[in-house]
């Protein structure tokens, strides 16, 4: 794939307000996900729960694929399918960063997301997983 052709496919995936990412379990079965993203430069990023079945995922096998999808994950039809790879990233410069990026896309949800997960922190009485960055890169041709 060309620079162009990549630029065009970021911006295109990155002005969706959800994809559906598969990651894959042990067994090679494809695990479908609704995620919010945005897109920084040459990858696109997602912020998701540590403890994610996902995220486990991910860590085993750094590879899936995004398709454009609604909250529920249903994919539209005729929804071109990406290949990418899929990078872990844990540490606080990638929250903030992702966190910043939602914050400009989608700012009244992303306030409303982050009420509803203090409320939960405070029924767990203070427990966090934590969240990490999940780094989408296209992969292919």
């Amino acid at each position: 794939m060309d620079a162009a052709a990549r630029d065009r496919l970021l911006a295109d995936l990155g002005g969706e307000t959800y994809v559906s990412l598969v990651t894959y379990r042990r067994d090679g079965t494809p695990r479908p996900t609704p995620v919010w993203l945005v897109r920084d430069g040459d990858a696109l990023l997602v912020t998701t729960g540590a403890a994610s079945a996902k995220v486990r995922r991910a860590r085993r096998e750094p590879t899936g694929t995004v398709t454009p999808c609604d909250a529920r994950g249903r994919t539209r039809d005729g929804a071109p399918t990406t290949p990418v790879s899929v990078e872990v990233l844990d540490d606080d410069a990638a929250r903030s960063r992702v966190d910043e990026l939602l914050r400009r896309k989608h700012p009244v949800a992303f306030r409303l997301i982050g009420l509803a997960h203090a409320a939960a922190r405070l029924r767990r009485r203070g427990a966090d997983e934590g969240q990490v960055v999940l780094r989408l890169r296209p992969r292919g041709s």
